[in-house]
């Protein structure tokens, strides 16, 4: 449901939805908050959409609510390495040449010579070795 109301000079803009939390915000013009309605209204949409695909898939999404930050900790601490590893330092001519070295670099390198603090600051194959 969205309202759009005038309240002491300014228009009040409001969105509420059930299962999300309200949003609210002032404008100095009643077509200023009209379009930012639309654009909350239109996210929610989005944000739906993606909730129902991802259930027919029968997968669910790597956040698990608000404020919940370290449940992609250490896809973005990977992503990170990367970008500044290799990504920053080259450019690319082709798609196929980017994918060839960032596979080779994420083979190559990272998974087996690179050490890992979940396993105990020991390389992968260090890992392997020592549990066997």
């Amino acid at each position: 449901m969205a309202t759009v109301r005038k309240r002491n000079g300014k228009w009040q803009a409001q969105v509420r939805r059930v299962g999300h939390p309200g949003r609210a915000r002032s404008f100095a013009t009643k077509p200023e908050a009209q379009r930012w309605i639309r654009d909350v209204e239109a996210e929610l949409d989005a944000a739906e959409a993606y909730r129902r695909q991802l259930a027919r898939m029968g997968a669910r999404p790597s956040i698990s609510r608000t404020a919940c930050c370290d449940d992609n900790a250490p896809m973005g601490s990977f992503f990170h390495t990367l970008k500044v590893e290799l990504v920053h330092r080259r450019r690319w001519a082709t798609r196929d040449d980017a994918r060839r070295d960032l596979f080779a670099d994420i083979e190559g390198s990272y998974n087996r010579q690179r050490i890992h603090s979940a396993l105990g600051y020991l390389t992968p194959g260090q890992a392997e070795r020592t549990a066997t």
